[in-house]
């Protein structure tokens, strides 16, 4: 069955190209694209309710992605909440997540 993408996902992956380069989802395996397009919406949700258990929830998102991806599904958090949230979220979570505390990821430069 073939799978529809839906708009909120669709801009996020062209706000994702945007920002850190046209190349950036190319790591993405089938796994991590059903996790990260999920991640859009978990997101979404802990920026709307700041609640512990849509936090958790973007957590357990990111731990089905593979450790070497899950950096892009931290990169997505200024698409829904604030570039700030997402410096709070690494340094809270990356030593569990497995990922550097600072980005590996680099914006692009526009313009």
């Amino acid at each position: 069955m073939a799978r529809r993408e839906n708009e909120r996902c669709r801009e996020a992956r062209k706000w994702m190209h945007y920002n850190y380069g046209k190349s950036c989802l190319a790591p993405l395996t089938g796994t991590d694209w059903r996790a990260f397009d999920a991640l859009v919406h978990a997101w979404d949700l802990w920026t709307y309710t700041r609640e512990e258990s849509a936090l958790d929830a973007c957590v357990a998102l990111l731990q089905c992605m593979q450790r070497s991806t899950r950096e892009l599904g931290i990169a997505l958090i200024p698409y829904a909440a604030d570039w700030s949230d997402e410096r709070k979220f690494r340094e809270e979570f990356s030593a569990m997540l497995g990922v550097n505390d600072e980005p590996m990821l680099r914006l692009v430069q526009s313009g």
